[in-house]
């Protein structure tokens, strides 16, 4: 029940973070913002897990590089999806960036071993249409901000599957912390 609380709550503040960084960018480098992000980010998860585990406990980890790719993934996502928002609508934004279930599906295969079913590939393939009704290539309603999002999605999903080759050895917490510290430096 926690858990299915805290996902309907991100559902509601990534939106709103969103539309913040649409309103900031005129005013803010896209850099700057990102900056903010995560190290008020970073803040927020020292302050809630440091007291119980300590920083040197926070940041223990048994896979260094993953964490440090995982990290250098997530704000690249981040930062590629704040500069896409800067010139484009925020609702033509996040559909385009409801692609990184398809990259998830494409590379779950040659990366994590799992196996791509006739619906799993009917799935991915419905999505991309979609996205590619959304974004239109080809016609004077494409953005090339546009490739800005679909670069941050296939960012994430490279996120997505490098979390769960360092889920089975690192904490969640861990994980959180290392992309938001990579991301503050």
């Amino acid at each position: 029940a926690l858990g299915v609380l805290l996902i309907c709550l991100s559902g509601l503040l990534f939106p709103i973070m969103n539309g913040l960084v649409q309103v900031l960018s005129p005013r803010y480098p896209t850099e700057q913002i990102v900056w903010v992000r995560m190290a008020s980010h970073l803040l927020f998860l020292v302050g809630v897990f440091a007291p119980s585990r300590g920083i040197a406990g926070l940041m223990r980890t048994r896979r260094p590089f993953w964490q440090f790719a995982n990290s250098l993934l997530i704000v690249a996502a981040t930062a590629l999806f704040f500069a896409g928002v800067k010139h484009m609508h925020l609702a033509s934004a996040s559909a385009v960036s409801l692609s990184a279930p398809l990259f998830v599906a494409a590379l779950a295969w040659p990366l994590l071993g799992e196996r791509l079913t006739i619906s799993r590939l009917l799935g991915a393939i419905g999505g991309f249409v979609g996205v590619l009704i959304v974004i239109r290539p080809g016609t004077s309603v494409f953005q090339l901000a546009s490739l800005y999002i679909v670069g941050s999605a296939a960012c994430y999903a490279l996120y997505q599957i490098f979390t769960r080759k360092v889920a089975a050895e690192d904490r969640p917490e861990t994980s959180a912390c290392y992309s938001a510290l990579v991301g503050t430096l």
